[in-house]
């Protein structure tokens, strides 16, 4: 198969150079689009805030409740 491949090539390189191009041109089509998506939402965790007109950034008021690790101690408890 690979064989066959590689005739193609040569017999026909410029239908070969013109479908990598496209190729190409699709990859970075999709590497662009998914860089943007990745992109937008991290930004949409952010927001402007628009009270007194200024620009500036605020993070997004999501409640985040802290990771608490459980008690190491098992059994029950002892007199000292």
């Amino acid at each position: 198969m690979l064989v066959e491949a590689w005739q193609f090539i040569l017999q026909h390189p410029d239908r070969f150079f013109a479908a990598l191009l496209r190729h190409v041109e699709l990859s970075a089509a999709a590497l662009l689009f998914a860089i943007a998506l990745a992109t937008s939402s991290v930004n949409s965790t952010r927001r402007r805030s628009v009270s007194g007109g200024s620009c500036r950034l605020a993070l997004d008021t999501t409640a985040n409740t802290p990771h608490r690790r459980p008690s190491t101690v098992t059994g029950a408890p002892m007199a000292d």
